[in-house]
């Protein structure tokens, strides 16, 4: 098995261990969310690679236009189109809670990390 395999069971175990709503499921690489193929047939070179090609280019790599289409609902939820596009739709609108400063100054906004018994408005 390899390292990177091992981490993320142990980490999933732990995850599955405090909470009730995961399941452990066959390791899979994700290729396929990087520009791979999750028939590659060493997937660990091709991670190893696509890590390379992001330090050369680091600049480009964490380059984001601005968002022109942000909206702010009544409850503070702020919603815009992610600058990188996914061939999942879901995945290209990027959800965030914004708690406004009392006064001027700054604020802090925080992105939605979901599990299945959570939704965006009111998180249950």
């Amino acid at each position: 098995m390899h390292w990177f395999e091992r981490k993320i069971r142990r980490y999933e175990h732990r995850r599955w261990t405090t909470d009730d709503n995961r399941r452990v499921q066959p390791f899979h690489w994700g290729l396929e969310h990087i520009g791979g193929s999750p028939d590659e047939l060493d997937p660990g070179a091709f991670v190893h690679q696509y890590a390379q090609k992001a330090i050369e280019s680091s600049r480009e790599w964490y380059a984001a236009s601005p968002a022109t289409d942000c909206r702010l609902d009544r409850e503070n939820v702020l919603t815009f189109t992610s600058s990188i596009e996914s061939r999942w739709p879901e995945n290209n609108t990027v959800h965030a809670q914004f708690f406004p400063g009392k006064k001027q100054g700054p604020a802090v906004l925080l992105p939605f990390s979901l599990n299945k018994n959570q939704s965006i408005s009111g998180f249950t």
